[in-house]
């Protein structure tokens, strides 16, 4: 008898659709442009792949011990702010004012980009388990509040939005509250894609 094949749950079909791309070896600050992983499943046994890691030119791109720890370190404390901010806030006003996205912004300056693209990146998927669109609507603010501000802003939402452009994508289809904000982060990284290549 054949054997039956068994659905794939809700929550596994999410995660296997919005796996986290990030390289946290990249660093934008010094010019380099984010890596995208391909997207894939985790091993059923055996130790956990490491689904940051990237290949170029054939062989395998490492990092000392000391940067690999750094690069951990700068992604926990992003992690950390992104976090509080997209997670904490009055039952009632949900919609962040400029004052606390400035205070974000301040904080994650101190970061480098792409740790700080990606903890959106985590806040806006479903790698937490928490399906509510207020995390997400919030972090979405964010990135519109980041956009509009310093070169470091722009950084961190051109990356957030390239490696996140079928999530947001999802957002627009099927969450309504996020819809507005996803298509708003989308077209600015549009226009600052459109801006460097005119620069260059």
């Amino acid at each position: 008898m054949a054997d039956v094949l068994r659905p794939t749950s809700f929550s596994e079909s999410l995660f296997g659709l919005f796996a986290s791309p990030f390289n946290m070896d990249e660093n934008l600050c010094l010019g380099a442009k984010g890596r995208k992983s391909e997207i894939r499943e985790l091993p059923t046994g055996g130790s956990r792949k490491d689904l940051f890691s990237e290949e170029r030119g054939g062989r395998r791109n490492q990092k000392s011990p000391g940067r690999k720890a750094e690069a951990q370190a700068q992604f926990a404390a992003a992690t950390e702010v992104v976090s509080n901010f997209c997670g904490n806030y009055p039952a009632l006003h949900v919609q962040p004012s400029e004052e606390e996205m400035e205070r974000v912004l301040q904080r994650c300056c101190e970061m480098r980009p792409v740790a700080v693209a990606k903890a959106f990146h985590g806040e806006l998927s479903w790698s937490s388990g928490d399906l509510s669109w207020q995390p997400r609507f919030r972090a979405l603010c964010a990135l519109e509040h980041f956009g509009r501000q310093s070169k470091f802003g722009w950084r961190v939402l051109r990356k957030c939005a390239s490696e996140a452009q079928e999530l947001l994508r999802y957002l627009i289809q099927e969450m309504p509250q996020c819809r507005a904000g996803a298509e708003r982060v989308l077209e600015a990284a549009r226009h600052l894609d459109d801006g460097e290549e005119a620069r260059g």
